[in-house]
């Protein structure tokens, strides 16, 4: 079964999933895991998503009022 519900679920834990990835690149630059350039490139690739994350969790929402 799938409902629009289940879908704005899915995107409320993906936004949670960018955020725990972030904190994780954070973790790893301060073990020296990664370099401070390889860190600063993923978080400018991850700083983008959860703007469009939110974007599809407006528009589900809006969908399922309707």
């Amino acid at each position: 079964r799938f409902h629009k519900k289940d879908k704005a679920k899915f995107y409320y834990n993906a936004r949670g999933s960018v955020f725990e990835v972030a904190h994780w690149i954070d973790i790893a630059y301060g073990r020296k895991i990664i370099s401070i350039a390889v860190g600063e490139k993923w978080m400018e690739t991850l700083r983008r998503f959860p703007k469009q994350i939110n974007i599809l969790i407006k528009l589900t929402s809006e969908n399922l009022k309707q």
